[in-house]
């Protein structure tokens, strides 16, 4: 491991590979744009969930690379928030408490860190989640803080609480949400909505950034059958959006085309229940490219969420006809109705998926315009997230300087 001053220095939660997650995706294809881009730097996991790290060593070169431990600290409740939960739970109610902007952020990580700074020595210090934006303490004023956030975290419990639902993952208030913005010299917004919400509460850059996306033209769907695919983690978001997928959308596609499947994907599948007629649960997958090669129609039945809706811009990059509710094209409005088809009401997602099965020149202009619509997107990704590493100081050397992978096999 190098101890000579780098240019950037990435700190995650989520892991890199395998990408089998929206998130992994992102952090992944931020990565390749600095390596192609003649960025030193140096990526640094700490495992708060699982990932290879082995693959993590030999894609980005193991003097790249720190793994460090990670226990997310026990959660502290006051007694009136105690009182409060076991209220909500007799009373059969969802019970959310927001955390504060620190509560995931403990001190091994916090002492891990500020030893990885003083060995690398960074000009540029990215962070992965807001909720982790303490990380900055360990570094000097004099180096350049970039927050990438992924998601607006304050009042995410309300968005399930109003359906009835336990909130997941983390939540916060806006004024915590605020505290950690307001750490970092910028702030990556991943859509321009998100980016309006963090203007809001500081006064520093915010930049938007969306997901860069792997580029492959439109090809044949491998299988003759006419296939519609979902693909989803285990969230309840996604467990609302396949439950809605299969009891709205789909029998009403069997019924005017007969032979077609719907093939799910992901952890999903295990809250799907017995299939229905010409529904395939196909599991984790390892080969998304390969999946998505069978694929006629991809579809986005989501009703609610934040952040950037990742899977709906990947089927966009490999060329693929689209179809999403309006949570799904979030962030992606430019494209609506040339990149892609909206489903904002049931009856106009069964229309234009059983259109786009049905007339295979209409799904194959499609295809051109939804690739087309993902090149120019990420040339605007790139040279935003330049910028924001050039805002900072941020040099680069030459492509033909560095070896991709620093020499490594992929």
């Amino acid at each position: 491991m190098s101890d000579r001053m780098i240019d950037l220095l990435i700190i995650s939660p989520t892991p890199t590979h395998p990408a089998n997650a929206g998130n992994r995706a992102r952090i992944r294809a931020l990565l390749e744009c600095f390596e192609e881009s003649g960025v030193d730097f140096h990526f640094a996991f700490f495992r708060q969930e699982d990932g290879d790290e082995k693959a993590m060593a030999a894609r980005w070169g193991a003097d790249r690379c720190s793994f460090l431990d990670f226990r997310r600290p026990e959660r502290e409740y006051s007694l009136g928030q105690r009182l409060r939960n076991k209220l909500c739970r007799l009373a059969g109610r969802p019970s959310s408490i927001p955390y504060r902007i620190d509560d995931w952020c403990g001190p091994r990580l916090i002492d891990a860190v500020r030893e990885l700074a003083e060995r690398q020595r960074p000009g540029c210090v990215m962070v992965e989640y807001v909720f982790f934006s303490k990380l900055f303490d360990c570094f000097s004023e004099g180096v350049y803080k970039v927050l990438d956030t992924h998601d607006i975290v304050s009042d995410r419990d309300k968005m399930f609480s109003d359906r009835g639902w336990n909130p997941e993952w983390f939540y916060t208030t806006r004024g915590q949400e605020a505290v950690g913005i307001n750490r970092a010299d910028c702030v990556i917004a991943i859509q321009s909505g998100e980016a309006a919400h963090f203007r809001g509460m500081t006064s520093v850059p915010v930049v938007t950034v969306g997901h860069i996306v792997e580029l492959r033209p439109p090809v044949v769907p491998i299988t003759p059958v006419p296939t519609v695919m979902f693909l989803g983690s285990g969230n309840t978001v996604n467990q609302e959006a396949l439950k809605y997928l299969l009891e709205e959308i789909w029998p009403s596609i069997r019924a005017a085309v007969p032979n077609a499947v719907l093939e799910v994907y992901g952890a999903i599948c295990k809250f799907a229940g017995t299939p229905a007629a010409g529904v395939s649960l196909m599991g984790g997958v390892n080969d998304l490219t390969a999946a998505y090669g069978r694929a006629w129609v991809v579809v986005s039945p989501l009703r609610m969420g934040t952040g950037l809706k990742i899977k709906s811009i990947e089927a966009l990059g490999l060329g693929k006809a689209l179809v999403s509710a309006p949570a799904g094209y979030t962030g992606l409005e430019d494209g609506l109705g040339t990149a892609y088809l909206p489903g904002d009401l049931p009856s106009e997602f069964i229309e234009n998926c059983v259109n786009l099965l049905c007339d295979a020149p209409a799904r194959k202009s499609l295809e051109a315009s939804a690739y087309d619509f993902a090149s120019r997107w990420n040339e605007r990704q790139r040279d935003e997230l330049l910028r924001v590493l050039e805002m900072g100081g941020a040099t680069r050397e030459p492509k033909a300087t560095r070896p991709r992978n620093g020499g490594r096999p992929n």
